[in-house]
């Protein structure tokens, strides 16, 4: 006697597939749009990029020559900040070449 196989889960119909992928995209999609219509509406108020930053009303309220003054202010701040940065970074690295010092220095 030759023993029948028989697969003990029954397949799934490739219709009834079908039906579930396509289920499972919409969901996504209303999801994705509830999500996005909550982040782009949930504040009060406009977006922070149309307060702030170079295009922002207030900048766009200056003459072209104000702008211009403004602009070379942050450029000097920032540049004077990156000697600050530059001096602090090398503390940071004297600090860590004391700290692996074998053996610790204390003073």
């Amino acid at each position: 006697m030759q023993a029948e196989q028989t697969d003990p889960r029954p397949r799934m119909r490739p219709w009834l597939r079908v039906l579930l992928v396509l289920s499972l995209a919409f969901n996504l999609v209303i999801i994705g749009a509830a999500a996005g219509l909550a982040l782009r509406f949930g504040r009060a108020g406009p977006p922070p990029f149309l307060v702030e930053g170079p295009g922002s009303p207030m900048v766009m309220a200056l003459s072209h020559e104000h702008r211009r003054a403004v602009g070379r202010s942050i450029r000097r701040a920032y540049h004077e900040a990156e000697d600050g940065r530059r001096a602090r970074a090398a503390s940071y690295r004297d600090l860590a070449g004391v700290l692996e010092a074998e053996p610790l220095d204390l003073a």
